[in-house]
């Protein structure tokens, strides 16, 4: 069999899969189909089955075209050109043999090929957190949930940011168990379901090559701060990446109008213990 698939440099995912049909002219209806992932080279796995599909009997080469199907995945733009191949086959010994493949391009006179080139579309999606007020904690921990429809479970994601890896619970904070932050990659299996993340002021996650056309949606427990959701806190990925920020307000009343003077009072005659505004003090005879 042959297949055929080189990548292009922005293309991350390891787990697209490509259908490329192999057809000879001479043989109507004839095809060898080999699905590849990303990565794959041309290979002759079993050129015994080669020869025997295409009822070769004789030495010689053999043309064939090399075309790819079309993906079912709208973040890879498909390379729609077709490959000529030329297969070398030499007789060894009274058995036939795969000896070598040369790749050309479509028309052969414009020279050798290194095959197909995909290219795939990705884009980041970044959350961060704010916190304003005077009562607002800026070390306390927000939870958040980033949840996506649609991603192949298989697929893997770099996560990236300003953010604790293992954040520790402080008197403002509810969370005990917050160690799902101590992550660099997540599934799409794992953003399919909702993953949750635990962020203070200051802090945020960015998750980094998702395929153009991923669904997501980005919540918050505000808790009891107000909060400001941003506009774009769901959607559908283009080829701009996402960022955004979650502000929490906490605000209260100070107390106005404390009696800040004394009134004149009688000094003792004789030593005694006088509490004011609950410190002790000591006063000396006279």
């Amino acid at each position: 069999m042959l297949g055929l698939f080189i990548p292009a440099d922005n293309c991350i995912v390891s787990l697209v899969v490509f259908l490329l049909v192999l057809r000879y002219p001479g043989v109507p209806g004839d095809q060898v189909v080999h699905r590849l992932g990303v990565d794959a080279k041309l290979l002759i796995q079993n050129p015994a089955f080669l020869l025997q599909r295409r009822g070769i009997t004789e030495q010689g080469i053999y043309r064939y075209i090399l075309t790819e199907e079309s993906v079912d995945n709208e973040a890879v733009t498909k390379d729609d050109s077709s490959r000529t191949v030329d297969v070398y086959v030499i007789d060894e010994d009274g058995t036939l043999k795969v000896a070598a493949y040369v790749i050309y391009n479509e028309n052969v006179e414009e020279g050798k090929n290194d095959g197909f080139t995909n290219s795939y579309g990705s884009a980041n999606l970044e959350f961060g957190k704010k916190v304003t007020g005077n009562q607002g904690s800026r070390d306390k921990y927000f939870a958040f949930t980033v949840k996506t429809t649609g991603l192949p479970d298989d697929m893997v994601f770099t996560v990236s940011g300003e953010f604790d890896k293992n954040p520790e619970k402080n008197d403002a904070t509810k969370y005990d168990d917050m160690s799902s932050n101590n992550v660099t990659q997540l599934t799409g299996a794992q953003l399919n379901a909702g993953y949750t993340f635990y962020l203070h002021n200051g802090q945020n996650v960015k998750i980094e090559g998702l395929p153009v056309g991923t669904v997501y949606e980005v919540s918050e427990d505000a808790e009891e701060y107000t909060a400001t959701t941003p506009d774009n806190a769901s959607g559908t990925l283009g080829a701009e990446s996402v960022t955004m920020e979650f502000i929490n307000d906490k605000e209260g009343t100070v107390p106005t109008g404390v009696l800040l003077t004394l009134a004149p009072c009688k000094v003792p005659e004789t030593s005694e213990r006088i509490i004011l505004f609950g410190e002790l003090y000591e006063t000396a005879s006279r």
